[in-house]
């Protein structure tokens, strides 16, 4: 993949079923804070993007309990 640009971190209630997503512009941001969350769990996967627009695919799924 060409130079990182940004990310996008999606996430939902069940692993495949990603009903949001944050951007996070520029390569160099390591973290994002998602707030207003319900209680609940959340499974989350992450894309890169590059300069021209290209996203990966994603990567593996994690998940949390708020």
């Amino acid at each position: 993949m060409a130079e990182i640009a940004g990310y996008k971190v999606y996430y939902g209630p069940s692993q495949g079923n990603y009903t949001n997503h944050v951007s996070i512009s520029g390569g160099d941001t390591m973290q994002v804070t998602l707030s207003s969350l319900a209680k609940g769990t959340y499974h989350l996967v992450v894309t890169t993007l590059d300069v021209y627009g290209r996203e990966s695919a994603h990567s593996q799924a994690v998940f949390g309990s708020v």
